[in-house]
């Protein structure tokens, strides 16, 4: 996927690479969107930032990372950008695209351009500036014929892509059975998680207080990420609610999101109102608080062949609160948790499955010092994280 002609200038010199990156920041996620892209996007450019120059395209209205610079406009259907793209060259090193839908735009740029892909972005992916014919399809071709000549556009520009990174080994997996290219030009480089999430711990005695498990689920509630399995829990609990010798559960939901009324009436259907809550969107506090304040942190997701959780950047938030989290194996979590020290992983995301999870660890939550749970999430604090990166982005150069 390299392009060694882009490797020495004219006439076969070699340089080396600059002290200080001029970087093409291409961020079509950022705040105030939610999810775990647009935070990623934030805190890595953030972290670039602090010691090369960051210029960022995003969309209008979407909130730049501290100490970068804006540079243009970029969307969903950046062809309009493309001019914008190609004047801005002479002023950078290299292009760093945070979603595989930009990977087309490597056709277009002399400079070097490295993906950073996540999962769904190239298994559901939108395109940059794919064929004009592919996006004008209509109804009923085009839900037949988008998907798969969308991926098959991202692998045609596989070729034009200096390297891509990855947030975890099982997206590098599925990324190379999806689009093909050779393994070594794909790195893993799992997100990191912000120091505000690092607060003072308490005790793990002063934790486990009570006979009430406390779980915390923070996520998007749409009905686009359903795999995140909000509704496998709360049918877990409604089984545990019928078992007189289970644990008494609370059950907090932060997020929001076109979904949440039907998980709202979901519980009200299985009459678990007076032990669930549903949050909303909360503020940076009351999320902090909430993970504090959680027993365990659950993200159980299901995964099929075209939708997956990449990594998880909540597990990791929550470890750093001191707060052990549960996760399946069905995706990038395998990376995120390290059984018996941050958490532990269940096969299966079915309610039967869950519900006995719950039950082995309240039976076990003792084991689980907040201490070791925050040592986890010390090895992706974002200095280092970001530091790994940009070695990759000189190896480019």
């Amino acid at each position: 996927m390299s392009r060694p002609d882009d490797s020495s200038p004219k006439g076969g010199k070699t340089t080396s690479p600059p002290d200080r990156l001029r970087i093409g920041f291409l961020a079509p996620e950022l705040p105030p969107m939610m999810g775990g892209m647009s935070e990623l996007a934030r805190c890595l450019g953030r972290e670039l930032a602090r010691r090369d120059a960051v210029e960022v395209f995003s969309a209008p209205g979407h909130r730049i990372p501290d100490g970068t610079s804006r540079a243009g406009a970029l969307s969903r259907r950046p062809w309009r950008a493309l001019d914008a793209l190609q004047a801005a060259e002479h002023s950078i090193d290299l292009w760093l695209a945070m979603n595989a839908g930009l990977l087309p735009l490597a056709r277009h740029l002399e400079r070097p351009l490295v993906a950073y892909v996540h999962g769904n972005d190239f298994l559901q992916p939108w395109l940059a500036c794919g064929p004009r014919w592919l996006e004008a399809l209509r109804r009923p071709v085009a839900p037949r014929l988008r998907l798969p000549l969308r991926r098959r556009a991202l692998a045609a520009a596989l070729p034009h892509v200096a390297a891509v990174l990855t947030n975890s080994r099982q997206t590098k997996e599925r990324f190379i059975a999806a689009l093909g290219g050779p393994a070594q030009q794909v790195a893993v480089h799992p997100p990191g998680v912000d120091d505000v999430f690092f607060q003072p711990l308490e005790p793990a005695a002063e934790r486990n207080r009570g006979d009430t498990l406390h779980l915390l689920t923070v996520s998007r509630l749409s009905r686009h990420t359903r795999r995140k399995n909000v509704d496998g829990v709360l049918e877990a609990l409604a089984l545990l609610a019928r078992d007189d010798s289970a644990p008494r559960i609370r059950y907090d939901v932060v997020g929001d999101g076109d979904d949440r009324a039907r998980l709202e009436a979901l519980a009200a259907a299985l009459e678990l109102d007076a032990s669930v809550r549903f949050l909303g969107a909360v503020a940076r506090d009351e999320l902090l608080a909430a993970y504090r304040r959680a027993d365990l942190f659950v993200l159980a997701s299901r995964a099929t062949s075209d939708d997956v959780e990449g990594f998880g950047i909540v597990y990791m938030e929550a470890s750093a609160a001191g707060t052990p989290v549960l996760a399946s194996r069905a995706g990038g979590a395998i990376d995120a948790v390290d059984e018996g020290h941050n958490g532990f992983l269940v096969d299966a995301s079915d309610p039967t499955t869950l519900a006995d999870a719950f039950r082995r660890f309240a039976a076990e939550r003792s084991r689980y010092s907040p201490e070791t749970t925050r040592a986890v999430a010390e090895r992706y604090r974002w200095p280092s994280v970001a530091a790994a990166i940009r070695e990759d982005l000189l190896t480019v150069l």
